[in-house]
C-alpha cells in the first residue's frame, strides 16, 4: 500500500496561520515512520489528514494513486487500519471488554479469535481485571492509554498508527509496548508514531520525519543521520533538527 501526500496544507476555522505547510512525503505502509516534534508542530493534524478526520486541506493525499477525500469516515475500516488518537472517546456506561467486542464484531473478529487476541494484548499492555469489571467511566488516565492501545492493534491491521501512544503509561508498560511494536513490524504490520518523545521512537524505527511549526524540517533515515553525525548524541542530533531549518534528506 502506497501513501502519498503531495504539497498539503491545512488551516484550522477561525486561525491566521496554517497548522501544516506544503508538507509532501511518500511511503509504503509497510514501512516503520516516526513522526516527531515539539506540542504544536503539526503531528497530530498530519495524522488526522491521514485518516481522514481532517478532509478540508489542501493538496492531494493518496493511497495506491487512489484520490482521498472521504466524508463518511470508511477509510480505517476500507484499509485496516488500527488508529490510537490522542485523545480517546470511550462510552462511560461500558467495560472496556464490552466495547473491544463491539470493535471486534465490526471488524469481523469472530468470537475464538477475539479472546485470545485480547488476552495476547491484555497480557502485553498489562492490563489487569478492570478490563471486564469496571465501567470506562472509572478509568483512569493511564486505563483509557492502555485500552486505546488494545482498540488499535486489535484484528487483522494492515497498518496501526498511534499518536502520543506513551502519554499516561508507567515505565513497564512502555517497555512492554515497545516489545508488541517491534512484533507487529516483524509481523509486518504497518506502524506510523507520532511523537515528542525522542527516545521512544528512535529506538524503534528507521525512518523519521521532524516537523516543527507545520513545516517538514527532515525526512530520511536516523541510521544515516547517525553515521554522518559520529560524534553527536542522538539527543543532540533531534535537538539540531527540532531547532533547525527546514532540510529535506533522503
Amino acid at each position: 500500500m502506497k501513501i502519498s501526500f503531495t504539497n498539503i496544507s491545512y488551516t484550522y476555522k477561525g486561525a491566521d496561520q496554517k497548522a501544516l505547510k506544503n508538507i509532501s512525503f511518500e511511503m509504503d505502509a509497510s514501512e516503520p515512520l516516526a513522526i516527531i516534534g515539539k506540542n504544536g508542530s503539526g503531528k497530530t493534524t498530519l495524522i488526522k489528514i491521514l485518516i481522514q478526520q481532517n478532509v478540508n486541506f489542501e493538496g492531494n493525499f493518496l493511497i495506491d494513486n487512489n484520490d482521498q477525500r472521504s466524508f463518511n469516515g470508511d477509510l480505517l475500516a476500507k484499509y485496516r487500519w488500527g488508529y490510537l488518537p490522542e485523545e480517546l472517546s470511550l462510552d462511560g456506561r461500558l467495560t472496556g471488554h464490552e466495547m473491544s467486542s463491539i470493535i471486534a464484531e465490526l471488524r469481523g473478529l469472530k468470537s475464538d479469535a477475539f479472546e485470545g487476541e485480547v488476552l495476547y494484548l491484555k497480557e502485553r499492555l498489562r492490563i489487569e481485571n478492570w478490563f471486564e469489571n469496571k465501567q470506562c467511566s472509572d478509568y483512569s488516565a493511564g486505563m483509557r492509554r492502555k485500552v486505546g492501545l488494545l482498540f488499535a492493534f486489535l484484528g487483522d491491521r494492515r497498518l496501526v498508527v498511534l499518536d502520543e501512544p506513551t502519554n499516561f503509561l508507567d515505565a513497564l508498560t512502555v517497555l512492554e509496548l515497545k516489545k508488541l511494536i517491534r512484533d507487529k513490524i516483524l509481523a509486518g504490520v504497518g506502524i506510523v508514531i507520532s511523537s515528542h518523545i525522542v527516545d521512544f521512537t528512535s529506538s524503534l524505527v528507521d525512518r523519521v520525519m521532524v516537523l516543527n511549526d507545520g513545516v517538514l524540517h527532515f525526512d530520511g533515515k536516523l541510521s544515516a543521520l547517525r553515521n554522518q553525525a559520529k560524534d553527536k548524541s542522538i539527543d543532540d542530533i533531534f535537538f539540531g533538527l527540532l531547532t533547525g531549518s527546514p532540510e529535506n534528506k533522503q
